[in-house]
């Protein structure tokens, strides 16, 4: 299913892991498109056959889960090669005062400066309408976008702690921006780089080992998407399954009298 959606979806090819018909609305939980808010409306049905919304809807914690996993693989590098201090549930609030704001992770590397650093973590489907205009023109726009709202949510808060914070944005088709989190994550191999070119000349383990990272990112991204995408659009059809059994047993009104 992973592989389906990793290529389907770039290419524009309708999923064919989805039920057939598909339900003309989003999981019953969706804040958008579920039953009682009407469901799709009509301009968007060709979003439906792609997944698109489904890849982006907070209906269930797949989302969140989705996040979660990103988040500990990353923060498993940073340990790894920099054995650095990772905190995923502590020490995460970017606020300094007023409602409280959180961040995905923080990485601690006492031998760095600042030696604090906070990152968040969003993934945004480009196809979508609110996206799909600017990604056109420019596809680096979705960074620059998604990076000024997570700025302007979380940097304020860091700085006041005297951290560092970047945004990392990962779009649905694979995509991570912007340039200085992509350069922020090659940081977790430069010691690695180094000592290898000084022992043996060459650097070629190291650049597999951060192979094997950003690919290891891709197939989290890539199978947590698709599960969202399979299981938001089976709970919709289930959830329109049961609407029209239910009218099916309803029982049928009684004729006026007369």
């Amino acid at each position: 299913m992973g592989v389906q959606f990793l290529y389907c979806h770039r290419l524009g090819i309708p999923l064919p892991f989805l039920p057939s018909p598909l339900p003309q609305r989003c999981h019953p939980k969706c804040p958008s498109f579920s039953a009682r808010k009407g469901g799709f409306p009509a301009a968007l049905h060709h979003l439906l056959a792609h997944a698109y919304h489904q890849s982006a809807c907070g209906a269930t914690p797949r989302r969140i889960k989705r996040h979660d996993v990103l988040a500990g693989i990353i923060g498993q590098a940073a340990t790894t090669y920099l054995n650095a201090l990772l905190d995923l549930h502590r020490r995460l609030s970017s606020s300094t005062g007023g409602a409280a704001t959180k961040v995905d992770l923080v990485i601690t590397l006492h031998s760095g400066y600042p030696p604090v650093t906070a990152l968040d973590i969003t993934i945004s489907c480009p196809m979508l309408p609110s996206h799909v205009v600017a990604a056109a023109k420019d596809a680096a726009t979705i960074f620059t976008t998604r990076a000024a709202e997570k700025n302007n949510k979380h940097l304020a808060g860091c700085i006041a702690q005297e951290r560092a914070f970047l945004p990392v944005v990962f779009t649905t088709l694979g995509g991570l921006g912007p340039p200085e989190s992509v350069h922020y994550l090659d940081s977790f191999f430069s010691e690695t780089y180094a000592a290898e070119r000084a022992a043996t000349g060459s650097t070629r383990r190291t650049n597999h080992l951060r192979t094997l990272f950003m690919q290891s990112l891709l197939a989290s991204l890539t199978a947590s998407t698709a599960d969202m995408a399979a299981q938001l659009t089976h709970d919709a059809a289930t959830d329109a399954d049961a609407d029209a059994a239910a009218a099916a047993d309803a029982p049928t009104p009684a004729a006026p009298p007369g």
